[in-house]
């Protein structure tokens, strides 16, 4: 039997095993409930299929048609661990990152990052697509900077797949390209050589581009869908309207630097920031040492700084593309910026003291090698909590739907000349909108995050077809004039829900009045 025994590498355990330990301890809970809601109640819907496809996103059909088309939130966390774990490891090896603890510190960092919390709070059956559009961006890196001729084909397919499956992680391969050759640059190699890798990387991304926007075209006449005009759809790509491209430069530009002052949110916002810029002044301080340590040549030096100024362009550059276009789900790159302080401040303390810190008996040795994981590691702490409290917020949430819901149908079947299954419904104004939504005080400050600003499950139109279909499993049969409904003079009349009246038999079809 021990033929069949394959080496691992103990690189690869660690990597593996950190990133299980920190998605159980941070996300555990969100794999092992329901808590679907929003977009995440498309979980079972395949007609959620062709608007993918519209939005460019044609890989996650077929990625879904293998993983299965119920994203059962265990298998969910399964399939995200087997990404990420793998993700992880590659970058571990991109970065020659050989400790432990800066190992478990760089899973801690990409099992964090707020992209993670926002797709597991209001998209929980895309978080492991998400994670394999994630691994093959960083797959692509890998093979790129690490094979001879393995790359022309692999790295631009890979690239093509993981656009297809969710865009914004392009910049995550980007980002981390960037930042590999800043580790290699103060690691000592010559400026030429390191840029010679990245003009692989941005030739195999150009061409992957290319291979996406034509796989996107083939998706479209194959299905014969048009694409989609949405916020988010491919067809506002570099439409900046009345600004200049330097206007949006700028703005992508400083867009990371207004979300660590504005926009971050954690449990203590407050204190989450002030760590997050001491990591980044942090980060700049090692690298210093470095620089001067190696005594890096003119050359490698002036190399580095255009490196660390075009970084916030590099983890931003889908916020140019997207017409300045700003959601959680599409920032995981950011969390680079902390994999990057890891690696170059094992460099810097190798370099200070090549006898180990561990060795050390000065406070000032032991204060400077456990300063940066004390603060990555509060940071978790402090996403662990605020996680979990959405995830629990979500839970709640579809319970006070099916507590609503249950109402709601009870009202119907007590209408006057309904039948279940064969009286067309239509829902008119939203639960959300509704007399009888309120905040629930204790999670009022969490409504601020993306996908948890409402109190229910259902948010918009579709969401109460597949709450009924997909949740409830009842039979109701949609109006085809359901829009038109609302305008109708004598549903204008009605009272909204719970009031007596609320639901009603007009021209031939139940309608349910939410809101006005």
């Amino acid at each position: 039997m021990d033929k069949f025994v394959a080496p691992v590498s103990r690189q690869f355990k660690r990597s593996m095993l950190y990133t299980l330990a920190f998605l159980a301890i941070m996300h555990g809970f969100r794999f092992v409930s329901l808590g679907f809601s929003h977009d995440a109640l498309a979980f079972a819907a395949k007609s959620d299929f062709a608007w993918k496809v519209s939005l460019g996103r044609y890989m996650q059909p077929l990625y879904w048609k293998i993983r299965g088309y119920i994203a059962a939130p265990y298998t969910v966390g399964l399939m995200t661990w087997l990404w990420l774990g793998l993700a992880v490891y590659l970058v571990l090896r991109m970065l020659c990152v050989k400790g432990s603890l800066a190992s478990l510190l760089i899973a801690g960092v990409m099992v964090s990052s707020q992209a993670v919390i926002s797709a597991n709070t209001g998209f929980i059956h895309e978080t492991d697509t998400f994670m394999l559009a994630l691994f093959l961006a960083v797959g692509a890196a890998y093979l790129c900077l690490n094979t001879r001729f393995v790359w022309l084909a692999a790295s631009p397919l890979m690239l093509m797949a993981s656009a297809g499956l969710y865009q914004s992680f392009i910049q995550a391969y980007i980002a981390l390209v960037m930042i590999i050759a800043l580790v290699q640059l103060l690691g000592g190699e010559r400026a030429g050589a390191v840029m010679l890798r990245c003009a692989k990387c941005a030739l195999a991304l150009c061409v992957g581009m290319a291979l996406y926007l034509a796989g996107y075209e083939a998706a479209l006449a194959v299905t014969g869908l048009e694409k989609s005009t949405s916020h988010n759809g491919m067809t506002h790509i570099a439409d900046y309207g009345g600004a200049t491209i330097w206007q949006m430069l700028m703005e992508t530009y400083l867009q990371p630097f207004a979300y660590l002052r504005g926009m971050l949110e954690s449990r203590n916002a407050a204190i989450v920031k002030l760590l997050q810029a001491c990591i980044l002044l942090w980060a700049l301080g090692a690298t210093a040492v470095v620089v001067i340590r190696r005594r890096l040549h003119a050359l490698e030096t002036a190399a580095v700084l255009a490196i660390i100024a075009l970084l916030p362009l590099g983890i931003n550059c889908i916020f140019l593309l997207y017409r300045g276009g700003y959601h959680d789900l599409m920032l995981y790159s950011y969390c680079l910026v902390n994999v990057f302080a890891v690696a170059v401040t094992e460099q810097a303390l190798a370099l200070l003291w090549p006898d180990g810190v561990g060795k050390a008996r000065l406070p000032i040795r032991r204060g400077a090698a456990l300063a940066l994981p004390l603060m990555l590691m509060l940071i978790f702490f402090d996403k662990t909590l605020f996680a979990n409290q959405l995830y629990l917020k979500k839970e709640l949430e579809i319970d006070s739907t099916l507590s609503v819901m249950t109402r709601v149908l009870d009202r119907l079947e007590q209408t006057e000349g309904y039948v279940p299954g064969e009286t067309p419904v239509a829902f008119v104004g939203n639960i959300n909108a509704s007399v009888i939504n309120r905040d629930k005080p204790a999670f009022s400050s969490l409504r601020r995050f993306n996908g948890s600003e409402e109190n229910y499950a259902t948010t918009f139109g579709d969401t109460h077809w597949m709450y009924f279909r997909d949740v409830l499993g009842y039979p109701l049969m949609q109006a085809d004039n359901e829009a038109a409904m609302a305008q109708h003079e004598a549903v204008r009349a009605m009272p909204a829900f719970p009031q007596k009246g609320s639901v009603a038999l007009v021209d031939g079809v139940a309608v349910v009045k939410f809101s006005e």
